[in-house]
């Protein structure tokens, strides 16, 4: 992905966003799809979203029975249930006596025929402005770009749908008509020579996404969970929000879409706008402790410096340092909790047990002798998403 913007991705994203709100006029109350909540807060603060015109805003799933303002704004993805839902809504907001509301549903990555069908048959459509919200790539790294549907693979291999593969290539035809060409083009299997892009077919591969991730990165996934670059944390282990809010290494509320009310915990940012991060992500996590200590005392020796610093311009040069200082100190912080929440659960019995059943199987041991071990995880109602 070298030489490809992401900025400009996400610049571009945004801009289509707030001309959308801004074509709304005046204040409006903001009805957002739970699964575009983390992609949309990683280019739009909701201080921006205030700044256009969003007074308030709900869930898409969540009930109101009234309406703070006139304009009613949908942002939600252009699925069948959504459009059932928002018809729903519609309905039962022209039925309420004294609300005069005005509504306007913006469908991502685009307007289908099956939603407008859904909203004529509902007897809404007339009611309602839609219009196209295109957002395809997410950048979530300068080198990684995601379309962010989590339920890609239960649609194309249960549900046979393949649309997933029709925004992806849509998504790459954006990046052409900006980019140019692409001037080689790698594809596994039928569903990438489908697309005819880059993408590894995972029918050839089911077991390597099943398997536990050692990685220091990976490992975060697997204990508590990262969507859209972020996790969510308790706030003992984030720091003080002050301190938080200073570090590029996180988010707060205020970036992000939902209301700071709504949020119990403190959303975190992994990016490698986190030195420390970027450094660790991708190291198995048996060395990660030992990193964290060298960082450490090498912390411990620049603020040691202070002691040295004779001159007015050496005191100078320290306090200049001081910020940077200070910030890599909350990253260690921050990562060394991360590092002792991971231990609890990589040290557990059962967590090794349900390892060593996966490496057997991947070695190409005989299945039968692991049925013992496999039926004891069961018994021990380990989860799932570890047994597998």
């Amino acid at each position: 992905m070298t030489g490809i913007d992401t900025n400009h991705i996400k610049d571009k994203a945004l801009k289509d966003l707030l001309e959308l709100l801004e074509g709304v006029r005046g204040k409006k109350v903001l009805f957002l799809d739970r699964t575009l909540s983390g992609p949309i807060g990683l280019f739009a603060k909701f201080s921006v979203l205030q700044d256009y015109g969003v007074d308030k805003i709900f869930w898409l799933d969540e009930p109101v029975s009234e309406f703070p303002q006139k304009n009613v704004v949908y942002l939600t993805r252009s699925t069948i249930s959504n459009a059932t839902t928002i018809a729903k809504q519609i309905k039962n907001g022209n039925s309420s006596p004294g609300q005069d509301l005005e509504y306007s549903v913006f469908l991502t990555p685009r307007r289908t025929l099956v939603c407008e069908k859904i909203f004529e048959d509902e007897g809404v459509l007339g009611d309602i402005t839609i219009r196209e919200f295109p957002l395809y790539f997410i950048p979530l790294e300068p080198d990684i770009l995601s379309l962010e549907l989590e339920n890609a693979f239960e649609e194309l291999y249960l549900r046979k749908d393949h649309t997933s593969i029709f925004y992806s290539a849509r998504a790459l035809m954006n990046l052409q008509r900006h980019h140019g060409l692409f001037p080689r083009i790698i594809g596994k299997g039928d569903r990438a020579r489908q697309l005819a892009d880059t993408l590894i077919h995972r029918d050839v591969d089911f077991v390597t996404p099943l398997m536990t991730q050692l990685t220091y990165e990976g490992l975060i996934d697997e204990t508590i969970g990262i969507h859209n670059s972020k996790i969510e944390l308790d706030a003992a282990l984030v720091g003080p929000p002050q301190q938080q809010q200073s570090s590029n290494s996180s988010s707060s509320s205020s970036t992000s879409p939902v209301p700071p009310s709504t949020q119990k915990k403190r959303p975190v940012l992994l990016s490698s706008e986190d030195k420390l991060f970027d450094n660790l992500r991708d190291t198995n996590f048996a060395i990660v402790g030992n990193l964290l200590n060298k960082v450490a005392r090498r912390l411990n020796d620049d603020y040691e410096g202070r002691h040295q610093a004779q001159t007015v311009s050496e005191i100078r040069q320290f306090v200049s340092k001081l910020g940077g200082l200070q910030q890599e100190h909350q990253s260690l912080r921050l990562h060394t909790g991360l590092a002792e929440e991971i231990m609890k659960h990589t040290r557990s019995e059962v967590f090794n047990k349900a390892l060593e059943v996966q490496q057997n199987m991947v070695a190409g041991v005989d299945s039968s002798s692991q049925h013992d071990a496999i039926e004891e995880l069961i018994a021990r109602n380990a989860p799932i998403q570890i047994e597998t």
